[in-house]
């Protein structure tokens, strides 16, 4: 499962407007800084309100009077957005300096400076500006308030900067404040089941493995089942297909058992000898279309994708199953390959999830002119496992 964080940043815009409704009295209420005009139309959006955030972005906005400026410092204060109060405690685990940087703005190639406190950001320009549009900074890197609950920015400009700290300001060009928040995060969880849809079907089946039928296979040649018998001139095949669905992160393998212990081929009923062996191991040859080998095994066809499918289904990577010879992986000591307890890895989705994907699996078999008559069988088991 993952946790999922949603970034609320209403609350540090419904109070940036308290705090550009507190910033427009200040003219009246200190007559100290009258000379100073308004900064208009004043924001500030955190990439993040969480409380101890690391790494937020601050897009400090506002709109200046037109008189030229170069300079601006901003006061972090936890206590009071009033310009001049003589107040500005430091809000706690609060750092807009150390590792942060700045790009945008009217005032040239901006850049902190090194000499400014946690408290407050002085912001060096290389070019003074008088334009009356809107400005934007963007201040990266900064450390959050550890403590959920507001704090305030105190914005000032300057054509140079005389600032001492937030009661002694110095000759400000333009001023203004805003109100920030941070918040607990959000926390949204969910869960998706695993799931896995596996079959096999003598018919190809339809989405979601339905319209499926018995995968038992009779080879041979003959006009009907009762009838078909292996020859050495043939290569008698019956085609079965597999559909996999599957929602595990690191897809499916699909493995191959064979029931018939010490052969990995077709056994004589009443007999222990492996009669038919087993395609392409163990020097006994490749079945090939011209008979006359008594040899078994399977070859793949090309996976159809259904309607609603995607993804690949394929050899298994570490197996010499493929698309153009019959072969049947047989170890001699049962210990691996199709006879051993858990089979041998035959298919696999590419280490990645999967939808609706069939794939044919044509199994053929042959003899050749000494091959002892009788009913030869085996019993082949396909084991779908997810890897999530």
């Amino acid at each position: 499962m993952k946790s999922l964080r949603f970034l609320d940043r209403r609350a540090g815009y419904s109070l940036a407007s308290i705090g550009m409704l507190l910033g427009v009295v200040v003219p009246s209420v200190i007559p100290a800084f009258a000379s100073a005009a308004t900064l208009t139309t004043r924001s500030i959006a955190m990439s993040s309100s969480v409380a101890a955030a690391t790494g937020a972005d601050y897009s400090v906005t506002f709109t200046p009077s037109g008189a030229s400026w170069q300079h601006a410092v901003i006061d972090w204060c936890l206590d009071s957005p009033v310009i001049g109060q003589n107040t500005c405690t430091d809000p706690v685990g609060f750092d807009a300096k150390t590792g942060v940087s700045i790009s945008g703005g009217a005032i040239g190639t901006a850049s902190i400076n090194a000499s400014s406190t946690r408290i407050h950001t002085i912001i060096d320009g290389t070019s003074a500006s008088t334009s009356t549009s809107p400005t934007t900074f963007v201040l990266s890197g900064i450390h959050n308030p550890t403590a959920v609950g507001s704090f305030y920015a105190r914005i000032y400009t300057y054509a140079t900067v005389n600032y001492t700290d937030f009661d002694t300001l110095g000759t400000t060009v333009d001023t203004g404040a805003v109100a920030l928040s941070t918040t607990d995060a959000v926390g949204v969880s969910a869960a998706v089941r695993e799931t896995m849809t596996f079959c096999v079907s003598k018919s190809a089946p339809g989405v979601n493995c339905s319209g499926t039928d018995s995968p038992s296979l009779i080879l041979g040649e003959g006009a009907t089942d009762d009838l078909k018998a292996l020859d050495s001139t043939h290569v008698s095949s019956g085609t079965n297909y597999a559909q996999i669905s599957t929602n595990a992160s690191s897809g499916a393998i699909v493995n191959l058992h064979n029931s018939t212990v010490g052969c990995g081929g077709l056994v004589r009923a009443g007999a222990t000898n492996c009669d038919i062996k087993p395609s392409g191991v163990n020097s006994n040859g490749v079945l090939d279309s011209t008979g006359g080998l008594a040899l078994f095994g399977v070859k793949l066809g090309t996976p159809s994708t259904l309607t609603d499918g995607s993804g690949t289904f394929q050899a298994a990577a570490t197996s010499s199953y493929n698309a153009s010879t019959y072969y049947m992986d047989y170890a001699t000591g049962d210990t691996t390959g199709v006879t051993s307890t858990y089979g041998s890895p035959f298919l696999d989705t590419d280490s990645l999830p999967i939808n609706n994907v069939n794939m044919p699996l044509t199994f053929g078999a042959s003899v050749s002119n000494t091959t002892p008559a009788g009913l030869y069988k085996a019993t082949l088991n396909l084991v779908a496992t997810g890897k999530f």
